[in-house]
């Protein structure tokens, strides 16, 4: 339970820097996989884009409503 709190905490901007730094860096490896040419501060900029927005969160709400269908 704790985590899944943190883990919104995360998507709500609501989270420590500590907590949101390993999120974003854990995106950006992800997203380096897809996008090998990218530097990994070009790939944090582009998580940090989407987690500061709200896309993140709008992604995930769209996943757990797939999920469910």
């Amino acid at each position: 339970a704790e985590a899944a709190t943190i883990f919104l905490n995360i998507l709500d901007n609501m989270a420590t820097q500590a907590q949101k730094d390993v999120v974003l860096v854990n995106a950006a490896a992800a997203i380096l996989c897809i996008k090998p040419e990218l530097t990994l501060a070009e790939a944090i900029e582009i998580a940090r884009t989407s987690l500061e927005s709200g896309a993140a969160k709008k992604s995930f709400e769209k996943f757990l409503s797939l999920a469910s269908a």
